[in-house]
C-alpha cells in the first residue's frame, strides 16, 4: 500500500511470484465486499438525496454510470456493472458526499458489481470483483497487479488532484455544463465572503443583473399588450363564431402593433436550466455540506427545520405575481397562478435550505426589477 501524506487516494500492488519449476497461468482477481443499510426510499427532484441513498457509479471514457443500492438489493437483479477487458476511470461505491473507489488506473480490467449472498431484508452484501489475465509465468518469475483507491469525499479540488477523470463522478446531471461554473462561481465568492450563503446571494444577484436584459424586454412587451387588450377583446368578441379567422386578425394585429406574446417568457426559459443547476450543485457538493447560515438554518444542503423560509418564499412569490401585470388571462387562469406561490412553497419543503435561500433572493430582487421597470414604463406613458 502506498498511501500519501495528504489528500484521500492511496495505490495498493499485488505481487505474485511462481515459486513452482513449470510455467503458471495467472488470473489475479482482488475482491472487495461491503455490507451496507438497504435504502427504504430513493430521492427525487422534490426530494433530494438523503446521504444514505448509496449506490455503484463508474465512468467510461468521462461518462458517468450510476446504479441505486436499493436496485441492486433486488432479487434476482442484474449486476450493477459486468465489464469485459474494458479501462474505467473508477467504480466504486458511492455515498451521496463521499467515494469508496478501487480500480485499475490506466489499465485494462474485468469489473463485475453485484448483489452477493448473505443478503437480507435490512442488510444488502456487495461484492466489487476486478480481474486481469496476465498468461502465463515462468517459474521463478514475478507479475504484479496495480490498483488505485480513493475513499474520501467528493471534493472538486481533491478529486482532481488525485485523478482529473474523478471530477465525472460528480452528479450534476443534465445540466452539469452549467452547475460546474456556477459551482466554481460559489466556490470563488466564498473564498472572498467566507460564508457560503452570502455567496449564493451574490451569485443569484449577478445572475439577476445578467438577465435584466431580458426582464426589461419582457416587461416592455407585456405593457404594451396590456395597453392593446381592449382592442383585441373587441376583435376576439367580434369573431367569436369564427376561430380560425379570429386567430389570424389577432396575429395580424399583433404584427402590425409591435407585439409579441411569448416575449413574456423570456426572462424564465433561461431561468430553467439554471435553476435545476442550482439545485444539482446544492444537493450534490460537500462544500455545502453542514454549511451555515444565519439564525436556524445550520445546515444549506438540507431542507429547512421549521419551513419558514419555504412560506417566506410563498409569501414573496405572491407580492410578485401582483406586480406583474398578465394581459389576456381569463379567470380561470388567474385562479392558477395565484396556486402557483403555494404549488413552489410545497415543492420547496423539502429541498435544500441553501436552494430556497437562492429562490427567495432571486424573488426578492425580482420583485424590485418589477416594480422599476413599472415605474420607468409609466414615466414614459408605454
Amino acid at each position: 500500500y502506498t498511501v500519501p501524506t495528504s489528500g484521500y487516494g492511496f495505490d495498493v500492488e499485488v505481487s505474485y511470484q511462481n515459486l513452482s519449476d513449470k510455467p503458471q497461468d495467472l488470473n489475479a482477481t482482488t475482491l472487495v465486499k461491503q455490507g451496507l443499510n438497504r435504502p427504504t426510499t430513493s430521492g427525487n427532484f422534490f426530494s433530494p438525496s438523503s446521504p444514505a441513498d448509496i449506490g455503484i457509479l463508474y465512468g467510461i471514457d468521462g461518462k458517468l454510470h450510476d446504479v441505486p443500492l436499493k436496485k441492486i438489493c433486488e432479487a434476482g437483479s442484474e449486476p450493477a456493472a459486468s465489464l469485459k477487458n474494458e479501462k474505467v476511470d473508477y467504480i466504486g461505491f458511492d455515498r451521496h458526499y463521499f467515494l469508496g473507489l478501487l480500480w485499475a488506473r490506466n489499465q485494462t480490467a474485468d469489473y463485475i458489481v453485484e448483489r452477493d449472498n448473505g443478503t437480507n431484508e435490512t442488510r444488502c452484501e456487495i461484492a466489487s470483483v476486478i480481474g486481469q489475465q496476465f498468461g502465463l509465468v515462468a517459474p521463478g518469475a514475478k507479475a504484479s497487479m496495480k490498483l488505485s483507491g480513493y475513499f474520501g469525499p467528493k471534493k472538486v479540488d481533491a478529486l482532481e488532484a488525485f485523478d482529473p477523470n474523478l471530477k465525472s463522478s460528480l452528479k450534476l446531471g443534465w445540466f452539469s455544463p452549467v452547475a460546474r461554473p456556477l459551482l466554481l462561481a460559489l466556490k470563488s465568492v466564498h473564498h472572498a465572503v467566507q460564508h457560503w450563503g452570502l455567496a449564493i446571494i451574490i451569485v443569484t444577484l449577478v445572475l439577476k443583473l445578467a438577465f435584466y436584459p431580458l426582464t426589461r424586454a419582457a416587461a416592455i412587451s407585456t405593457k404594451r399588450m396590456q395597453k392593446l387588450q381592449p382592442e383585441m377583446n373587441a376583435l376576439r368578441e367580434r369573431l367569436k363564431d369564427d376561430p380560425a379567422r379570429q386567430q389570424r386578425e389577432l396575429m395580424a394585429f399583433m404584427s402590425k402593433n409591435k407585439v409579441n406574446p411569448f416575449k413574456g417568457c423570456l426572462p424564465i426559459l433561461p431561468q430553467i436550466p439554471v435553476f435545476i443547476a442550482f439545485y444539482t450543485a446544492l444537493s450534490q457538493a460537500i462544500e455545502l455540506r453542514h454549511a451555515p447560515f444565519y439564525g436556524w438554518l445550520i445546515d444549506l444542503s438540507s431542507k429547512d427545520p421549521y419551513y419558514i423560509t419555504p412560506i417566506l418564499l410563498g409569501i414573496g412569490m405572491f407580492a410578485q405575481q401582483k406586480l406583474t401585470p398578465n394581459p389576456g388571462m381569463d379567470k380561470n387562469q388567474e385562479k392558477i397562478m395565484l396556486m402557483m406561490p403555494i404549488i413552489f412553497s410545497f415543492m420547496m419543503l423539502s429541498l435544500p435550505a441553501g436552494m430556497v435561500l437562492y429562490m427567495m433572493t432571486n424573488t426578492i430582487v425580482s420583485i424590485a426589477q418589477q416594480r422599476w421597470l413599472n415605474h420607468r414604463l409609466a414615466l414614459k406613458n408605454l
